[in-house]
C-alpha cells in the first residue's frame, strides 16, 4: 500500500457547506467521537513537543504545516503505480532524453548539473532536501489580522464606488446635452457621442466597477486608508524547516552573507540594509527596506492628480513612509527561518525549549491533536477567533449594502419618500441576513496516516451554524444503493426563512412600480402593466403553492445530492455517432424528504396547471411570444417499485430517449433527476453501499459523504476512448457522419499509443479507491472527520 496527502480543507469552507465540497473532490470526509481532552495548561510532550507547531507562538493568526513529506513522497515513488506510469514508452522516452541532455556538454541540463556539482552547491541542494524532509510550518503573526482587516475595508469602499457615480456627474452630463439642444451647428457625429456619454453616465450609477469613476474610486480608497491607520502594516510571516543539517545550513548562511556583501558594494546605499545578528538565540541575516527611502514623491504627484485633494492623504503617505520591510534569514535551534515583516522581534516570540514561553499546543484548539500524538500525522491547519472573524462575512459587511444604498441615493433622481422606503428595505434585508450568519471561531484540522490510506479531522467552534446533527441522515437510504458519491445534510428548520425572502422580493416590486414605472417610456411601461396585469398574479398563486403544499410537505431539513453512472447509451445524442461500446451516462440527482406524498402531489398538479396559465398569459401580453395553441406538453407518468414517477421527453434536443427531467414521489421522498430510471430506483429504500465499510452513516449526523473514486475513473474512461475515436475519424474524413459508429478499427497508431497509456495511467489513478466524510457536533465543536482507501496496484 501506498498513501498520498488527498486534501487540503479551505479554512472556512468544510465546516461552513459540509462535507460537499470534500464529496465533489473525491478526497475526504466528516466526523467522530471526541477523544479524551486535554486542559489547555496541559504541558505537550511526546512527538508532538518535537513538532514544528510546538514553537509556534500562542497568539499566532494561523498556522500551516506539513510533515513527514520524505516518507509520503518515497511511499509514492516505491509504489507499483508509479511504477507503471514510468514505464511508459512516452515517460521511458522523456526521461532518456532527459539524461541524454544532461550528458551533452554545454547543454543547459549539463550546465546545471556541474555547477550542482560543486561542493558548496551540492551542500546547498543537500541542505534544501532535508529542510522539507519531515517539518515544515508557516505561520502569521496577529500583523496578518489587521491587514486582513485592512483589505476588506478597501473592498468595502470599492463595491460603494461601483454604486453609484460621483455626485453630480449625471447633471453635468445633462448640462451639456442642454447646450447641444441649443447649437444648432452639432454635427451628427458630435449628436451621437452626446448620446453614448448619456447613456455611460446612467449606466455609472448601476453596473459597478467596469464604470466606476477612477478619481472617486482613488477617493474613496484613501478615505478608508485615512480611517484606518492603525491598521496599515506589514504583515509578519515566519516560515520554519526543520533540518538535521546545522552546520551546512550555518555555511550556506555565511554564503549568503558573503555575496549580499558583494552585492551591497555595487548599490552603496543598500550597505547598511544587510545585518547579521543574534536573534532567538540563533545567527540571524536580515535586509531592510526603510519605507523612508522609496520614492514616495512620484507616487504622491501621481496619487494627487487621480483623487484630487483628498483629506487625510499625507497621513496616509507618512504612515506607509514609517513601515519598514525586514526579510530575514538564518538558524535558531533546529530550524531554518525564514521571516517577513517589519522587524525581527517577533522571532523572539518562538516558544522554543527552555524558553518558558507557551506554544500553539496549548491552546485548547489543539486539545483533539493531543489525542493523536502517536499517529503518523502529516498535516496541521488552525486559523484563530481574531482571523476568523476578520476573514469570514459578518453584519459590518451586510451593512455595508446600507452605505452603498446611500451612495446611489447620492445619485439616484428620486423623492425623499423614496430613498427611505429603499433604505427601510435594505435595512429589513441585511437584518434577515445577518441574523442567519454563522459566528466565527478558532479552526484546526490535522491529517495523519492510517493503515488503509489517509484519515483527519477539522474542528470548528464558529457558533449559530446552520446545521442540524441531532438525528441520523435517512436520505442515505434514498441514494440508490450504491452511487458513485452522495452527500446528505440536515439544516435548521428555518420557516421564517421562505418567508422573507418571498416579503423583500414583494418589497422590491412594489417600490419598482410606485417609483421605477414613471420613468421607464411609454413602450416599456405597456410591457410593465401587461406583466402586472397577466403574470404577477400567477407569480403569487406559484409562491402560495410552493409554500402551502410544497415546502408544507417536505419532512425535514434534509436534503441530499446524488451522481450515478447506472445508465448505458452508444448514441448519446442524434448529431452525434454512435459508439461500439456503451458508454455510462451520468445521472445527477437531488433526493428531499417527504413527510406528506399526498400534499406534494398536489402541490406539483397546481403547479402543472398553472404552468398552462402562464403559457396564456405569455400570448395575452405578446401574441407573437408562443404560437396559438401550443400547450406545455404533458410529462409522461409512471408507476415503479416504490411510487411514481413523471418525465418530460425532450422531444427537439434529440438526447437519448433515456435522458429527460424527471420527478420520482414515493411514500418517504421525492427525487429530482434528468434520469427516470434513477429516479425510481433511488424512491427505493435500500442500505448505503458506497463507503459503508468506513462510514458512520448510521449515527446521528449533520451531514455526510461517501465517493466511490475507483468508480469514478471508469466512468472517464470509455468516454476518453470514444472522444479520441471521434477525433480520429474527423482528423481523417474532415467530417464525421452521425450515422456511422465508432470501433477499435478507427484508431489510428498513435491513438492507440495513447489510448494505452491512459488506461495505465486511470489504473493507477484508480489505486484511490474510496472515499467518506461524517459532520457531527462534538461538544462546542462541528467536527469533520474524513477517511479514504488507497491500494496499490498488484503485483504482477
Amino acid at each position: 500500500m501506498f498513501s498520498v496527502p488527498l486534501w487540503v480543507i479551505p479554512r472556512r469552507l468544510a465546516p461552513r457547506i459540509g462535507p460537499w465540497l470534500v464529496a465533489v473532490a473525491g478526497l475526504v470526509a466528516i466526523a467522530s467521537p471526541p477523544p479524551r481532552c486535554a486542559s489547555a495548561d496541559e504541558p505537550t510532550s511526546g512527538a508532538l513537543a518535537k513538532l514544528g507547531v510546538a514553537i509556534v507562538p500562542q497568539d499566532a493568526a494561523f498556522l500551516s504545516s506539513a510533515l513527514r513529506l520524505r516518507e509520503q513522497y518515497d511511499l509514492i515513488a516505491g509504489s507499483r503505480a508509479v511504477a507503471a506510469i514510468k514505464a511508459l514508452p512516452a515517460v521511458t522516452r522523456a526521461l532518456e532524453s532527459y539524461e541524454e541532455a544532461r550528458a551533452t556538454p554545454g547543454s543547459p541540463f549539463s550546465t546545471f548539473d556541474t555547477f550542482m556539482q560543486l561542493p558548496e552547491n551540492a551542500d546547498a541542494a543537500e541542505l534544501v532536501a532535508d529542510m522539507v524532509s519531515t517539518d515544515t510550518f508557516v505561520y502569521g503573526e496577529p500583523s496578518c489580522v489587521s491587514f486582513w482587516r485592512l483589505v476588506r475595508k478597501l473592498a468595502e469602499s470599492q463595491q460603494a464606488a461601483g454604486f453609484a457615480a460621483e455626485p453630480g456627474k449625471a447633471s453635468r452630463v445633462e448640462e451639456q446635452d442642454g447646450d447641444a439642444d441649443d447649437t444648432d451647428a452639432k454635427d451628427e457625429d458630435d449628436a451621437r457621442a452626446d448620446e453614448e456619454e448619456e447613456a455611460d453616465a446612467m449606466e455609472l450609477r448601476f453596473q459597478g466597477d467596469a464604470g466606476v469613476d477612477a478619481g472617486r474610486q482613488a477617493r474613496l480608497v484613501l478615505e478608508a486608508l485615512a480611517d484606518n491607520l492603525d491598521l496599515i502594516v506589514v504583515p509578519d510571516l515566519v516560515w520554519g524547516f526543520r533540518t538535521t543539517k546545522r552546520d551546512i545550513a550555518l555555511e550556506q548562511l555565511k554564503r549568503i552573507e558573503v555575496l549580499g556583501t558583494m552585492l551591497a558594494e555595487t548599490a552603496p546605499e543598500s550597505a547598511k540594509s544587510l545585518r547579521r545578528r543574534q536573534v532567538a538565540g540563533g545567527e540571524v541575516l536580515t535586509f531592510t527596506v526603510d519605507g523612508d527611502t522609496l520614492p514616495w514623491d512620484e507616487f504622491t504627484a501621481s496619487l494627487a492628480e487621480t483623487a484630487g485633494d483628498t483629506e487625510g492623504a499625507d497621513d496616509v503617505i507618512d504612515r506607509l513612509k514609517s513601515l519598514d520591510l525586514v526579510i530575514a534569514v538564518g538558524v535558531i535551534g533546529d530550524w531554518v527561518i525564514l521571516s517577513v515583516g517589519d522587524s525581527v522581534d517577533h522571532l523572539e516570540k518562538l516558544a522554543l525549549p527552555g524558553s518558558g514561553r507557551k506554544g500553539l499546543l496549548t491552546l485548547p484548539a489543539f486539545r483533539p491533536l493531543l489525542d493523536h500524538a502517536d499517529a503518523r500525522i502529516t498535516g496541521i491547519s488552525y486559523v484563530s477567533e481574531s482571523l476568523s472573524e476578520a476573514i469570514s462575512t459578518s453584519r459590518s459587511d451586510v451593512e455595508s449594502m446600507l452605505s452603498a444604498v446611500d451612495e446611489l441615493d447620492a445619485s439616484a433622481e428620486l423623492p425623499a419618500e423614496a430613498k427611505d422606503e429603499i433604505r427601510d428595505l435594505a435595512r429589513k434585508a441585511t437584518d434577515e441576513w445577518a441574523k442567519r450568519l454563522p459566528e466565527p471561531g478558532p479552526w484546526t484540522a490535522f491529517s495523519f496516516l492510517s493503515e488503509q490510506g489517509y484519515e483527519g479531522y477539522v474542528w470548528d467552534w464558529g457558533r449559530n451554524q446552520p446545521y442540524d446533527g441531532s438525528k441520523r441522515l435517512e436520505l442515505f437510504e434514498h441514494a440508490g444503493g450504491a452511487p458513485l458519491a452522495v452527500l446528505v445534510s440536515r439544516l435548521k428548520s428555518d420557516p421564517g426563512a421562505f418567508d422573507a425572502v418571498v416579503d423583500l422580493g414583494g418589497g422590491a416590486w412594489k417600490l419598482f412600480s410606485t417609483y421605477g414605472r414613471p420613468a421607464l417610456d411609454e413602450e416599456q411601461a405597456a410591457r410593465f402593466d401587461g406583466f402586472e396585469e397577466h403574470v404577477a398574479p400567477l407569480a403569487a398563486r406559484g409562491v402560495g403553492i410552493i409554500r402551502d403544499k410544497i415546502r408544507a410537505s417536505i419532512a425535514d431539513g434534509q436534503i441530499g445530492f446524488v451522481l450515478d453512472a447506472k445508465g448505458r447509451t452508444k448514441k448519446l445524442q442524434g448529431e452525434l455517432p454512435a459508439s461500439a461500446e456503451p458508454l455510462p451516462l451520468v445521472e445527477p440527482a437531488i433526493v428531499l424528504p417527504l413527510a406528506d406524498p399526498k400534499l406534494f402531489k398536489d402541490g406539483l398538479s397546481d403547479l402543472f396547471a398553472l404552468g398552462d396559465e402562464l403559457t396564456d398569459a405569455i400570448r395575452d401580453m405578446d401574441p407573437d411570444a408562443v404560437p396559438a395553441g401550443y400547450r406545455i406538453p404533458e410529462p409522461e407518468k409512471s408507476k415503479v417499485e416504490a411510487g411514481t414517477v413523471w418525465s418530460w421527453k425532450l422531444s427537439n434536443s434529440r438526447l437519448d430517449d433515456q435522458i429527460r427531467p424527471a420527478i420520482g414521489v414515493g411514500e418517504k421522498a421525492v427525487v429530482l433527476s434528468f434520469m427516470p430510471k434513477q429516479a425510481g430506483r433511488m424512491l427505493v429504500e435500500s442500505p448505503l453501499e458506497t463507503g459503508s465499510r468506513l462510514s458512520r452513516f448510521a449515527e446521528p449526523l449533520a451531514s455526510g459523504a461517501a465517493i466511490d473514486c475507483a468508480g469514478l475513473v471508469d466512468v472517464i474512461g470509455p468516454w476518453v476512448t470514444y472522444l479520441t475515436r471521434y477525433g480520429c475519424v474527423q482528423q481523417r474524413d474532415g467530417a464525421v457522419d452521425p450515422d456511422a459508429e465508432l470501433t477499435a478499427a478507427d484508431e489510428n497508431e498513435q491513438a492507440q499509443e495513447v489510448l494505452e497509456q491512459v488506461r495505465v495511467v486511470l489504473e493507477a489513478v484508480k489505486s484511490l479507491r474510496a472515499a467518506v466524510a461524517e459532520t457531527a457536533f462534538r461538544e462546542d465543536a462541528l467536527v469533520t472527520h474524513w477517511r479514504n482507501v488507497i491500494r496499490d496496484l498488484p503485483a504482477r
